[in-house]
């Protein structure tokens, strides 16, 4: 495209040049007039007065011609216009500037008596120079007006003829943009609605329960950092783990379900469930669900006051989930864990220890009682009794039962203490022995937590009852709850506190020597709260696997996620809150 504006720059900066070219030869002609000058002042041919009139003379006629060259550079159009009369009026300075040289070398020569010879030849030689000098400006002068003149003509003329041609082409541009603009605009809407409709069906499975929570995201996670692979959920079953967790009957676990280290979630006894649902954990506070189908568990859980027990019965680093207490039973059920979240259920009889287990007051609770890697099951509440029986895993879902009488200082005590109204049953490792104790906790006006320890072969002959503060009175508050896990990460299990109303701690009785323990009781941001609402449920258990204990809560129909309190060994936690 025709560029007018570099034409007019390239023409000015023409312009420009020659006057630099005229300055030059100015400034030279000047600077031998005035080496002529001062040597003819120094043989005092002239006075001081009449060389600064010819000096005068020559650097008004230069400055004219340096200002016409700076006019025509200023010149809005860009027009040179060399004006003839200035020239002749230069012509004529020049003129009378050598004239009156010439007169003045006279005047010297016959003021000196024609002792200088040659000097009116010289100063001939000087106005043939300054004549020769002056021909070349007016001829470059004339030139670049001409030139000049006869450029910026073209480009006007030039200009003119554009002015037409490109208000055609920019009106057939408009045309076409205008076209342009339209075809986009339609494609854009027709776009717009496709990804619209993209969207609804990415939000659909990214947010399934419309609780706001990108349950997808979540599950995207999970599958990365899982240890293997979930189980994949069927259809329309995605992001509604806690609304099957507030279904009425159902029951919170926690356990190692998958063998990965880190404790999970399970559900277990909905209304004509047919599955247990597993949350597995992540480790950094997310979890992946799994949904695998579950015979009879569900149905034994709920018809006969059985209560679920989670740990690892056959001993493959898999917890699993056993039920006991079914009034007439005969057998111990076992949903033994296969591969994520999955389980497989054998129900073998046994003697005596059902019945037991459905005994009035009596509770029931899993521990490796005997440090062989497989979890058993001992009973305890009724005030009759002088032992605590205990069902040893064979690993393969029988079971064989002790039920020795219990000795040592308190043992007449115990069962006594254990059918008290209140009071939690809590199997642990107190003493770090690898062997699980029983505890008793929240017994009325209790200063105590009394420990049964293990000897390994289903009697417990030393009975413990270290006074310890505060923690059977805090557990009397409303909606308090006792969780067993190693929170110190010494290998010997502790005894946390949570769901108290109003609380915004988390009370830990960290597990000492001799069935003895000692209080913390830290600050935890939201967890205490979100355990202390409606219908929540909450279990403890190593969630990222660092060792130390955790706790994680469930059981809103509201909620998106499973907050997850993270135990640092010192009796404070940091809190997650995933969806999941």
């Amino acid at each position: 495209m025709y560029s007018v504006e570099s034409d007019v720059a390239d023409a000015l900066d023409d312009v420009h040049d020659r006057i630099d070219e005229i300055w030059d030869v100015s400034g030279q002609v000047l600077d031998e007039l005035g080496q002529e000058l001062d040597g003819i002042h120094e043989e005092q041919f002239f006075t001081n007065e009449r060389i600064n009139e010819v000096e005068a003379h020559l650097t008004h006629a230069v400055e004219t011609l340096h200002d016409i060259g700076v006019a025509a550079l200023a010149d809005q159009e860009g027009r040179v216009q060399a004006n003839a009369a200035d020239i002749a009026a230069l012509e004529e300075e020049f003129g009378n500037a050598i004239a009156e040289l010439h007169e003045m070398g006279s005047e010297a020569l016959e003021a000196q008596g024609g002792q200088i010879d040659g000097l009116a030849q010289y100063v001939t030689g000087l106005e043939e120079s300054f004549s020769q000098a002056l021909g070349e400006l007016h001829a470059m002068g004339v030139e670049a007006s001409a030139e000049q003149g006869a450029a910026l003509d073209e480009l006007e003329h030039t200009m003119f003829n554009m002015h037409d041609s490109q208000a055609e082409r920019i009106s057939q541009m408009e045309e076409g943009l205008h076209a342009a603009l339209g075809e986009l605009h339609n494609l854009g809407a027709q776009r717009l609605s496709e990804i619209g409709e993209e969207f609804d069906v990415v939000h659909a499975r990214i947010d399934i329960n419309a609780d706001r929570i990108n349950d997808l995201e979540e599950r995207v996670e999970a599958l990365e950092n899982a240890g293997e692979d979930p189980v994949e959920l069927p259809h329309g079953q995605h992001g509604v783990f806690n609304s099957w967790s507030a279904a009425a009957g159902v029951q919170l676990l926690s356990g190692d379900f998958n063998g990965d280290g880190h404790t999970d979630v399970a559900l277990i006894g909905g209304p004509g469930w047919g599955s247990i649902p597993v949350a597995l954990s992540r480790g950094n506070g997310g979890y992946s669900v799994s949904n695998c189908a579950v015979p009879h568990m569900n149905h034994w859980k709920s018809c006969c006051g059985a209560r679920p027990l989670v740990g690892d019965f056959n001993g493959d680093g898999k917890d699993d989930i056993a039920l006991t207490g079914g009034a007439g039973w005969g057998s111990l059920p076992v949903a033994f864990s296969t591969n994520d979240g999955c389980f497989s259920v054998t129900n073998h009889g046994l003697a005596s220890f059902p019945g037991w287990a459905a005994t009035h007051n009596v509770q029931v609770v899993a521990g490796d009682f005997d440090g062989d890697g497989k979890a058993d099951v001992a009973a305890i509440g009724n005030s009759g009794w002088g032992s605590l029986p205990t069902a040893f895993s064979n690993g393969d879902g029988t079971f064989r039962v002790t039920n020795h009488a219990m000795s040592g200082g308190n043992a007449n005590h115990f069962n006594a203490w254990s059918s008290r109204a209140g009071v939690y049953v809590l199997a642990g490792d107190y003493n770090g022995d690898g062997k699980d104790d029983v505890a008793l906790i929240g017994g009325p006006g209790w200063g105590s937590i009394p420990v049964a320890t293990s000897a390994g072969d289903g009697t417990y002959n030393s009975v413990s009852n270290c006074g310890v503060q505060h923690m059977n009175s805090w557990i009397d508050s409303p909606g308090a709850r006792p969780l067993v896990a190693d929170f110190t990460g010494d290998g010997k299990d502790d005894i946390a506190l949570t769901g108290g109303n109003g609380w915004n701690t988390v009370p830990v009785a960290s597990a000492g020597n001799g069935g003895c323990f000692s209080v913390s009781n830290h600050g935890v941001t939201n967890f205490p709260q979100w355990v202390a609402s409606a219908n929540v449920q909450a279990v403890a258990g190593d969630f990222n696997g660092d060792g130390k204990g955790d706790l994680a809560a469930i059981g809103n129909p509201g909620w998106g996620t499973l907050p997850t309190s993270f135990g640092a060994g010192d009796g404070t936690f940091s809190v997650t809150n995933h969806g999941i």
